[in-house]
């Protein structure tokens, strides 16, 4: 009734008595009346009257019954009360894995799926969609619960029913199989004389009568009976590990470059490195974490971006079908398809997901170094500082929530308050120096055109494929927006069957080295002014353990010293942090950069590579550098270590002879040193010679020929 009042500027209690206390008494409830009004909301109002009074023509008062609920009332009265009223139907999901292991698996997988969505009726529709390789989701929407559940049950009956006649295997059938595999196994073992000797393997058969000797068919059907059944299940395992790693080796998630979730992404490591078992009695005294901001929504120009490939679909799909072009080649979900984040006015926020990354950051770290977190909050003590963009500042506070979770008296979880620090954009040299180096921003505006050069050969053979494959007419502007979106998508909202089932795997390798390529050459190893501007960074990193260690060496008390630093940035943070590190670095390529050569590009797919983006720096991504603390009997010996993680692994450091535990001296001599030469404001702010640019073929042959040439700051680059 309010919403109705102020909606209609009419008086509040005038609607009450006139239809609301009516209702009341006639139905012992206004609810009730209204949960009919749902449905039917002529029984209810029509019924109620109210008495006027009015003056005739010749001036006598005439009383007169007429409706209560005028029609504009009655409308925004139904209106209200249906929008209040109506149940929204629930959202049921379940989630399962298939997989199929014949020749057309894939064949039998679409087919189980629709036999899944023929579960559903109109009532409760089922919906099943392809999550990434073996995982699918089932969705229903239905008022009832119950039937919405009883729906998706059979949904899921019909699917394994339909998969399972392609001769599949449950996870029951393969524990069977293990277990009569393991008894058969045993049998073998228990039969006497089926031992091998030395003797009998160089006696050979030469002497032996096969038709004759009892002993010999004995002991040699049972020898092939063990054979055959050892090649059954060889042969079992390899086609099991072969559609494996057919079906699961590929997931698009992984290869998003920069774009990747932490959660897809954070435990790909090295599986060549064994890190260093940290020595008995080492305990840490201090922690340094730069990490970069979680999963963000698009920024205002990629929405933009996106709003324009919509438009341009859209021409494209009607002039495949002006063309009469069959419309199977052309992807479903092409037609009619709108940017899912269509109209919104701002972007680049942090999204929940990037707030759960951090989150859940922060509590692994407390728990993975209780001894550096056990203290009292103190911005002192744990310092948190985060660049000015919002996102990177509220990755801060989501970290600060996980790590001092359970210490403060604030709502069910115990929070606490705590300060996140922010330097001005102008002058954070520390955390956005790619900012406020100038030297590095001309470089970049220069080079940027180079490195679009250098990524269209790719996107030229990528949209040509795409061009045969679904008869539209893409472009190279066009391909690139949709790898774009592809990323979004799987990233963001885990869909992998729209735009990037436009792609092969292997052209999404492809594509993901050309970004992870504009990340080395603009933000990485392309050019050492990249990182060398990120030294106040460094210098803030190694300036705050020798603090830790002088305060442990004059046995401060506790409460009184700094036990972590944590900073909270961007790509363009973590990327030249990791290289003055000389992390992601190949073979000698350590000892390259130390005498100034500049370094290859990136291998390209399908040889392999450290320098991933998805590894390199996704969203959240972090480098923390741990400072241990270690008995030293011997005083020519080390008490002091830096172990580096990277996404929270040990990580190789060249610079330290391959180890990812290093003495702290020899950190700073061999790795910290060597960038020292260079100070940030003769990086940076020193004016470059200007040598003759000549024409735009010229630069782009100088950028591939200068491999033999040094690279000796400053000097001009295209």
């Amino acid at each position: 009734m309010r919403h109705v009042a102020e909606t209609l500027n009419l008086d509040l209690e005038d609607l009450c008595i006139h239809i609301a206390w009516p209702l009341y008494r006639k139905y012992g409830h206004a609810f009730e009346a209204f949960k009919i009004v749902v449905t039917d909301p002529d029984t209810v109002l029509s019924s109620l009257m109210r008495v006027i009074k009015e003056v005739g023509p010749d001036g006598q008062e005439v009383t007169k019954v007429v409706p209560a609920v005028s029609e504009e009332v009655k409308d925004s009265l139904v209106k209200n009360i249906r929008r209040r009223m109506t149940p929204q139907p629930l959202k049921i999901r379940a989630d399962i894995e298939m997989k199929c292991y014949q020749f057309d698996g894939v064949i039998h997988i679409k087919e189980a799926m629709r036999k899944a969505e023929a579960a559903g009726n109109e009532d409760c529709p089922v919906k099943i969609k392809l999550v990434a390789p073996p995982l699918y989701v089932l969705t229903t929407q239905i008022l009832d619960k119950e039937q919405g559940t009883l729906v998706l049950n059979n949904a899921i009956t019909c699917c394994t029913e339909s998969i399972e006649k392609h001769k599949a295997v449950s996870e029951r059938d393969d524990k069977l199989l293990a277990e009569h595999m393991a008894k058969l196994r045993q049998d073998n073992k228990e039969v006497s004389g089926d031992e091998d000797s030395e003797e009998e393997e160089d006696t050979g058969m030469g002497a032996v009568d096969v038709d004759n000797d009892t002993n010999f068919k004995r002991v040699g059907k049972m020898k092939i009976a063990k054979t055959a059944i050892l090649v059954l299940l060889i042969s079992f395992l390899s086609v099991l590990h072969f559609s494996n790693a057919e079906e699961e080796a590929f997931d698009v998630r992984k290869h998003l470059s920069t774009v990747s979730r932490y959660g897809v992404v954070k435990d790909i490591t090295d599986k060549n490195f064994i890190p260093s078992k940290i020595p008995e009695g080492c305990t840490p005294i201090h922690l340094n974490l730069v990490a970069r901001h979680g999963t963000r929504s698009p920024t205002k120009k990629r929405i933009k971006q996106l709003d324009n490939l919509s438009a341009h679909l859209e021409v494209l799909i009607k002039d495949a079908k002006e063309k009469h072009l069959s419309s199977e080649r052309i992807p479903t979900w092409l037609n009619g398809w709108k940017s899912p984040w269509q109209g919104k006015l701002k972007g680049g926020e942090l999204i929940r997901r990037g707030e759960e990354e951090l989150y859940a950051l922060g509590i692994r770290v407390r728990d993975r170094f209780p001894s550096l977190f056990d203290e009292d909050y103190h911005p002192d003590i744990y310092p948190i500082k985060a660049t000015q963009i919002p996102r990177a500042s509220a990755s801060a506070v989501a970290f600060g929530m996980g790590i001092f979770s359970g210490n403060g008296t604030l709502g069910p979880g115990e929070h606490r308050a705590f300060s996140v620090i922010s330097e001005n954009r102008a002058s954070d040299t520390m955390l956005r120096f790619h900012e406020c180096c100038q030297n590095y921003k001309d470089f970049r505006k220069r080079q940027e055109p180079a490195v679009d050069k250098l990524k269209e050969p790719t996107l030229d053979e990528i949209t040509s494929a795409l061009v045969g494959r679904y008869g539209l007419n893409f472009t190279r502007q066009v391909t690139a927006s949709l790898w774009f979106l592809c990323k979004e998508e799987a990233s963001l909202l885990d869909i992998t069957d729209q735009a990037c089932s436009l792609f092969s795997p292997s052209e999404i390798t492809l594509l993901e080295w050309t970004d992870d390529l504009e990340m080395y050459i603009l933000k990485g190893y392309g050019k050492s002014i990249n990182y060398r501007m990120g030294m106040p960074l460094l210098e803030d990193v190694v300036q705050s353990m020798e603090q830790a260690i002088m305060a442990k060496e004059e046995k401060h008390v506790p409460g009184s010293f700094e036990k972590a630093r944590l900073r909270f940035a961007h790509a363009e943070t973590v990327v030249p942090f990791s290289c003055l590190l000389g992390l992601f670095l190949e073979g000698s390529e350590f000892d390259t950069i130390q005498k100034e050569i500049p370094l290859a590009f990136p291998l390209k797919p399908p040889q392999k590579r450290k320098w991933r983006g998805s590894i390199v720096a996704p969203f959240a991504g972090n480098n923390m550098l741990v400072l241990y603390r270690c008995p030293a009997p011997d005083k020519a010996r080390s008490k002091h270590f830096v172990q580096v993680l990277h996404n929270e692994h040990p990580i190789p450091m060249p610079g330290c002879n391959g180890s990812d535990f290093c003495p702290f001296e020899v950190f700073k001599e061999k790795i910290v040193a060597p960038h020292r030469k260079h100070d940030y404001d003769t990086v940076c702010n020193a004016k470059l010679e200007q040598k003759p640019s000549g024409s735009k073929i010229f630069q782009i042959l100088q950028w591939f020929f200068q491999l033999g040439k040094g690279d000796k700051y400053p000097k001009d680059e295209f």
